[in-house]
């Protein structure tokens, strides 16, 4: 399975994303099925995570830091200039995740992931989840105000 969510690059020589691989609650249709994670399904994620492009193993981005917060699950992912390029550009999109359901239901036709392993991270051009968002920064200046940008 592969989900996305909303990213955000901050500036730098080379950088890094920060933001949200899954955002919980958000709801994503997947070959026609609506589904969404239960806040706290990736109770205990992996410290790190290896970060491909497209899902391609063979092209590996980075290693993303990860913690899991109330309402989503968070990476930090520093990266090199061609990708910080693809990001800034809109080419790259947002984060999108591999996971195996551990547990899960249906409540009102809407799948519902109530506990869930990481499997794997990819960063994509097009995500499943419609909150998928991308910001650019410069390094060392306050945030600006957030801004969506659609495919």
């Amino acid at each position: 399975m592969e989900r996305s969510g909303p990213i955000e690059f901050r500036g730098g020589p080379d950088g890094r994303i920060e933001g949200a691989a899954l955002v919980y609650g958000d709801v994503a249709s997947v070959d026609g099925q609506p589904e969404r994670f239960a806040p706290g399904a990736f109770q205990d994620p992996p410290e790190e995570m290896p970060v491909n492009l497209q899902h391609d193993a063979d092209i590996l981005v980075g290693t993303a830091t990860l913690a899991a917060t109330p309402t989503e699950l968070r990476a930090t992912l520093p990266v090199r200039a061609g990708f910080r390029d693809l990001v800034k550009r809109g080419a790259l999109s947002g984060f999108s995740i591999e996971f195996r359901a551990i547990q899960e239901s249906v409540a009102d036709g809407v799948r519902i992931i109530e506990r869930a392993a990481l499997l794997g991270l990819a960063l994509v051009d097009t995500g499943a989840y419609p909150q998928s968002r991308v910001e650019a920064r410069k390094a060392g200046k306050p945030p600006r105000k957030r801004r969506q940008v659609h495919f």
